[in-house]
């Protein structure tokens, strides 16, 4: 995050925006998640198990949208349509 979401001034380390104040330790947190929750993604690609792969992108959707992690998921479903049933359980 390079702006406070509330403001739009440039951010640095602190706890919370210099401009307005927003605290933003939980919105941190969850921006990390999601970078988590996609490099897991991708690993599971990687390894081919699309189910996971799936399960894992649409959580890391779920926090933050991101166009690459909306085209890993449209990777991984086209891929999954592709795989037999029993790979797709992953």
């Amino acid at each position: 995050m390079e702006r406070c979401p509330n403001c739009r001034a440039r951010l640095d380390d602190g706890d919370s925006c210099r401009r307005c104040g927003l605290e933003l330790a939980r919105l941190r947190a969850v921006e990390q998640a999601h970078r988590r929750l996609a490099a897991r993604a991708a690993g599971y690609l990687a390894r081919g198990e699309m189910g996971a792969a799936i399960r894992t992108l649409i959580r890391a959707q779920a926090l933050r949208r991101d166009p690459l992690v909306f085209a890993m998921l449209a990777l991984a479903r086209a891929e999954a349509g592709r795989a037999p049933t029993a790979a797709i359980r992953g």
